[in-house]
């Protein structure tokens, strides 16, 4: 039963994220954004997984919340590209590759923060702060705004 039901949701969540890459690029279109942007904030943002690592940390679960983070992030970063590339080859533009190379960058900051083998309340604030100013900064440089929207995926290769 449990094997059903193991491949029914793989079905769901394969249905599911259909379902979310139509919507999502409607949306960013007519929030004006960038699909980039849209997939940072919400997609990249993984709430479900900052809500189970949260929960680890709230039970003294220190370890599985770390490793929930470094996993999830090793997963989020190189499985899909590894998929989507495989599926059919990648082309971005200069734009949303900048913004990918600071993002990578900036996966150094928790490291650093780990350095000691523990993060505390000030550090996990510092790491939030910095999140909102690469969004902020994604916002204001204007790069997360596109005047052709229908042309924003670039032609592969």
């Amino acid at each position: 039963m449990e094997v059903l039901m193991f491949f029914a949701g793989f079905g769901i969540m394969i249905l599911g994220a259909e379902i979310f890459t139509d919507a999502a690029s409607d949306a960013a279109k007519r929030l004006k954004i960038t699909t980039f942007l849209l997939a940072l904030l919400v997609a990249g943002a993984e709430p479900e997984e900052v809500i189970a690592s949260a929960a680890a940390s709230a039970k003294g679960m220190g370890v599985l919340a770390v490793a929930n983070a470094i996993g999830t992030n090793i997963c989020i970063i190189g499985f899909p590209l590894a998929l989507s590339a495989i599926a059919s080859p990648i082309a971005v533009d200069k734009n949303s590759f900048k913004h990918g190379l600071i993002v990578l960058a900036a996966c150094a900051a928790p490291a650093a923060v780990l350095w000691d083998m523990k993060a505390s309340r000030i550090e996990g604030l510092i790491l939030i702060t910095l999140f909102f100013a690469y969004v902020w900064y994604s916002i204001k440089s204007g790069a997360v705004y596109s005047e052709a929207l229908e042309d924003e995926e670039s032609p592969q290769k």
